[in-house]
């Protein structure tokens, strides 16, 4: 029975592992931990508040429904975007490429990305996977879509126009800035910012048929986060 147990828990042990990934921003050396799920088939980061950064954060990488989860520390709510196909590395190529970097995200030969995300709406989570639930807990999942800030404002006031002729005179599926921003005024023109940044840090090997491909600097990314929030201001 012991030597059962015994083969169980390597199992799980083997299933479900962890690794770091050294960086170093502002002068300053962290530690972002990665854990590997080969049963759910997910990769979970915890990421400390850096830099310009204030934050900490956690994602959550959902490889069979190809989701992008992520709570930010202080907020009660879950960020969720879909994952492009280029974008998205399998548990064995994110952790080869870790391990052939020396577990250090490199300080020369990298990439950075900058995304804006804008709020769509609440998902259901019944659409959501078990391991994407266990993650939010409670908290709302909110579905994003990547944006500029000239595409939300576009959408926003052709939104506000549309309903001004159905007569609901509110404008809804978006995160103010500042609470109390918008009244209901015949001519409001939204003015949007990014907020609340979250970054992370990717090292993979690209994989070519069975061959790995370590040493490609493409293969290293921080990309950048960015909440869109809109105020409407009345105009004169």
């Amino acid at each position: 029975m012991k030597f059962i147990i015994l083969i169980a828990a390597i199992a799980l042990a083997t299933a479900k592992h962890s690794t770091d990934l050294n960086f170093n921003e502002g002068g300053k050396d962290y530690k972002e931990h990665i854990i590997f799920d080969e049963v759910d088939n997910t990769t979970e980061i915890h990421i400390p508040k850096h830099g310009n950064i204030p934050f900490a954060a956690r994602y959550l990488i959902d490889h069979n429904l190809h989701y992008e989860v992520r709570i930010l520390e202080g907020k009660s709510v879950c960020y969720l975007r879909k994952m492009e196909m280029e974008e998205e590395h399998s548990n064995r190529d994110l952790e080869a490429g870790i391990r052939n970097a020396g577990n250090t995200f490199p300080r020369d030969r990298y990439f950075v990305q900058r995304r804006g995300l804008f709020p769509i709406s609440e998902m259901d989570k019944s659409e959501l996977s078990s391991a994407i639930i266990r993650f939010c807990g409670s908290f709302p999942v909110i579905l994003e879509k990547e944006a500029t800030i000239d595409e939300v404002e576009k959408y926003l006031k052709n939104d506000l126009k549309t309903r001004e002729k159905r007569g609901t005179g509110t404008v809804e599926r978006w995160t103010p800035c500042k609470k109390g921003t918008y009244n209901g005024c015949k001519s409001a023109a939204p003015k949007c910012r990014f907020t609340l940044t979250s970054c992370i840090f990717w090292i993979w090997c690209e994989r070519k048929g069975v061959i790995l491909h370590c040493t490609d600097p493409k293969v290293s990314n921080h990309v950048y986060n960015a909440n869109v929030c809109c105020d409407f201001v009345c105009q004169k």
